[in-house]
Formats: structure tokens, sequence, C-alpha cells
């Protein structure tokens, strides 16, 4: 029996070198005959070993790509490039991948289901305000950089745009590399942020990848990149390691940065003083852009894309300043929503605009009352559907109970500080119980069929309520509206000095719609990532 096996391990063994040998003469043989040898991949199934030949092989095994040969092949090769077929020896055949359509992805870097279409609705003005320390040193880091940036590249925006992304791209690998060895290292999941954070790498590479098309760096640049990386991997590598609280913040700073860059770019575009040339395949395809797109397009997705990225590190940075680790609040996966929905919720917020306008004209008194009555609806619809179901599935919502009535009852008493500085008339009262009947109930049948949905309606009707309170603002400071001495009311539930006006009054409650805003939105963003809101902490508190 022994013996009979160690023979068969022999005529194995032996018709495995005769395998191996005949690989290699094949492969010998098609290097000197300037052609591939395509062999046929050998294949072992349920313990079974079937040997393929490397003599010949049918069409239907042909899975393989093509790629160009040049002069290097032989010498004296008359023909530049050469299509030849490979196909792997190892059976990882390469992939054929199309598009909706059926036409052949010709894309390697990216795949159709990493394409998206840019978020042109995000805010690009917001900016966190330097307070500690460790904010300050990284918003002046930042903007020591700046003075060399602005010398070095003039008004050279194409340039400008490929050096930023080299640097750009650096943060969100090392971050997501340091969360990566944390996670093995601590047998934990990361809540997300490993991927967040490489995908933000992964976003900024292909800013760098598409404006490659558009400008070619110069000898000296290249030295530059190179000598710059080396410098800010290894700095942003220790910071990292030092205080990750200071490191995303610098990195939000350094995305306000971007943000300012890329509108001068597109300034400059508007001038005329860039040719607005054509955008790049590379671009239409990974932002879904529309076939006759231009390079000012292609500028405005990417300024959204640094938008998104500011946010994520500020938002990071925010969590470490609260003595949490990143992996306790979910990461803001993916930069991309829904775009019928999107674009369904911000039209009929705004489609409900114009009738306000046309109703209130300036009394914004007025306005602001009616927008309280309507805008304090949402939370309590939100809160009451999340507590109900929080009965019903027995189980915990994540704090989002409470920040949604926490919502309500802050827009309540909004309505109960305006009700002190401007009283309804008759038609008004009569009004706010027909649109709140109608609205009361749209919401909440919207909440039950879609709250991705409702949520960024919400989120958009507060952008609206911003807006009027800036108008608000600018009718007082005009001497318009009478800056009269602010309610008790508002004094004592803001805790505003004792001498404060109605125009200290406006600027709070115009802070607390902001910060409605982003819970809304973020709200919406969870229900988008396919997730449920108890799963990530909601924002409580207004502080």
């Amino acid at each position: 029996m022994v013996m009979a096996s160690r023979q068969g391990a022999a005529r194995l063994a032996s018709s495995m070198m005769l395998v191996s040998r005949s690989f290699s003469t094949a492969t010998a043989r098609g290097i000197v005959a300037k052609e591939a040898v395509p062999a046929k991949v050998v294949g072992f199934s349920r313990g079974c070993c079937s040997h393929g030949s490397t003599a010949s092989y049918s069409e239907k095994d042909k899975q393989q790509e093509k790629v160009n040969h040049g002069q290097a092949v032989a010498e004296g090769c008359d023909k530049a490039e050469e299509k030849k077929e490979i196909v792997s020896y190892w059976g990882v055949p390469p992939s054929r991948v199309t598009k909706e359509d059926g036409t052949e992805w010709k894309w390697n870097c990216f795949r159709p289901w990493e394409t998206y279409a840019a978020d042109l609705s995000i805010n690009l003005t917001k900016h966190h305000a330097p307070v500690t320390f460790l904010d300050k040193m990284a918003y002046w880091t930042v903007k020591s950089l700046r003075w060399p940036t602005d010398l070095f590249f003039q008004r050279r925006y194409g340039c400008r745009a490929m050096m930023l992304e080299t640097v750009a791209a650096v943060p969100g690998m090392v971050g997501g590399m340091l969360l990566h060895c944390k996670s093995l290292r601590k047998f934990e999941h990361s809540g997300g942020w490993i991927k967040a954070l490489i995908e933000e790498a992964e976003n900024e590479r292909m800013h760098l990848m598409t404006f490659m098309e558009v400008a070619k760096p110069k000898w000296y640049e290249r030295a530059l990149v190179i000598t710059v990386q080396g410098v800010f991997f290894n700095a942003y590598f220790v910071g990292y390691l030092i205080s990750p609280k200071f490191a995303h913040r610098m990195v939000g700073y350094l995305e306000e940065e971007a943000i300012h860059s890329y509108t001068e770019f597109l300034k400059e575009l508007d001038k005329g003083n860039i040719e607005n040339v054509p955008a790049p395949a590379i671009a239409i395809d990974y932002w879904r852009l529309p076939p006759n797109s231009t390079l000012r397009d292609v500028v405005e997705v990417v300024r959204a894309d640094e938008a998104h990225h500011r946010d994520v590190n500020h938002f990071a940075s925010d969590i470490h300043y609260q003595g949490r680790e990143l992996k306790e609040a979910p990461a803001p996966i993916a930069s991309c929503h829904h775009i019928f929905l999107e674009k369904m919720a911000y039209r009929t917020v705004k489609s409900l605009r114009w009738p306000v306008d046309l109703f209130f004209q300036k009394r914004y008194g007025c306005r602001a009352m009616m927008l309280e009555t309507v805008a304090a609806v949402p939370g309590m619809v939100g809160g009451m559907l999340l507590h109900c179901r929080s009965l019903r599935k027995f189980e915990h919502s994540g704090g989002w109970i409470k920040a949604l009535i926490e919502e309500a009852e802050n827009e309540r008493m909004h309505l109960m500080t305006f009700m002190e500085v401007a009283q309804p008339r008759w038609y008004e009262r009569a009004l706010v119980f027909t649109v709140q009947g109608v609205f009361f109930n749209a919401y909440f049948i919207g909440y039950l069929v879609s709250p991705k949905f409702a949520h960024r309606v919400v989120g958009y009707l507060e952008e609206e309520a911003i807006h009027s309170y800036t108008e608000f603002l600018a009718e007082v400071d005009r001497g318009n509206i009478e800056n009269v001495p602010a309610p008790a009311i508002a004094i004592d539930y803001w805790r505003l000095p004792p001498d404060s006006t109605l125009r200290d009054v406006v600027v709070a409650v115009r802070a607390d719609e902001a910060h409605h805003r982003d819970v809304n939105h973020f709200a919406s963003d969870i229900h988008f990532q396919g997730r449920e809101l108890k799963e990530a902490p909601a924002p409580v508190g207004y502080h």
C-alpha cells in the first residue's frame, strides 16, 4: 500500500514537471516568435485534476484583453504599437465591463458602479470658526501655505489644481491606513470610517487624473510634487498619530482653501482668461456629465466634492473634540444621492417660495410666524413615528426621537418669540389652519413612504428659512424694520444679554435653523446609505 502510494506520488510529480516544462517551452517559443502563446487554464474541481493543453484553446475559453506592444518587442519592428492577445495562466481572466447601453467600458481606474452625480446644492460658504488652540493652529498652518502657492502658480489654475490634488489625496489614504491598522490591532469595527477616508483619497486622485487631461505638468512641477508629497505625507502621518482632531481639522481648512481656489478658477473661465474647453471623457463618465459638458462643469463638480470632504473632516474632528472615537459615529460614506428624490425635494420647496413671497412681501415678522407654524411640524411628526416604531419593535432609536422632538420644540419657541413682536391678522390665522392641516397630513404620509425624501425636504426648507432670516436682518440693518428691544422670553431662552435687540433674536433663530438644516440632511444621508437612523447617534442639543 505504502509502495503503491509512493509510486502514485512519483507519477503525479513527474506529470506536473512535464506540464511545467511544456509551459516553459511554449512560453519561450512564444517570446522568440514575438507572439503570445495562449494557454488553457488548468482546472481543479472536487479533487479531480484536469490538464489543459498549451497548444490550443477554443473560442469560448478566450477571456482576454488587448494591450499595446511598443517597438521594444524586437529590433527592427516597424509597427509602433501592436494589439496582442493575452490569457492569464493563473485562471484570472480580465473582466469584461460594459456601460448600461452595452458599449465597452474603457476605464480601468474606476468602474460604472463607482460613478455618481455630484451634489451641486451643497453649501459652499460654510466655515468652521477656529476657537480652540488646536483649531487656530490648524487654520493658520493652512493659511501660511496659501501665500507661496499663490506666488508660485499665479493664475495658472490648471497646474494649481494638479498640485492641490497631489496633496489633497494624501490625508484620506494616511487616515484610512492608520484606522485600518488600528481595526486589525484592536479586533474592532471602524464605523465605516476606513471606507470613507479611502473613498475620499480615491476621489481626490480622480480629480488629479481629470486635470492631467487639461494641463500637463512641467518637469520642475513634477519635481516639486515629489518634494511636497514626501514632506507632507510624513508630516501628516506623524500629526495623525499625535492628534487626529488636529489632523482632520487641518484637512477641513485645506478643503475650504480648495473651494476658494476652484471658485477663482471659475471666475477666470467666466472672464475668458482660461479657455472653456470640452470636458475630458474621463470626467464625463466619472461624474455622469452630459456629453456636451465643458471644463467649467468639471470644475463645478470638483468644487462640490471638496465641499463634501470639508464637511466630513470637520465632522471627524468634532467627534474627537467630544472625547469620542470615530467608530462611535458612523461615517458619511459616498458623496452621491438618489438624483430623482434630491431634485424632487428641492423643487418641492422652491415651488413654495413664490406664493410665500407674494403673500407676505416684506412683512418679515408675519412671515417668520407663518414659517415657524410649518417648520415645527416635521420634527413632531418624525419623532412621533419613530416613537411608535420604537415601542412596536422593542428597540432604541439612537437618540433620534429626542432630537426630532427637540427640534419641534425649538421651532415652537421661535413662534412664541415672534408672537411678542408681531400679532397675526385674522386671515393669517385662518391661513395657518389651512396650511398646517394640509402640510401635517402630507408630511405624515411622505415620512411613512420615504423618510429620506421627508428629511431632505426639511433640509431644503431650513435653507429657505436661513435665506428669509438673512433678508430679515438686511431689512433691520437698512432701518426698514424697527430694531426693537428683544422680548423677555427670547432673552431667557437664548441667554441673551439684557440689552439685546430684535436683531440679536433673528441672528439666534437663524443659527437654530442652520442646525436643523444639518440634522435633517444628515438624517436623509443615513437613509440614502440604506441604513436606519438608530445606527447613527443623533446630534442632540444646540451646544
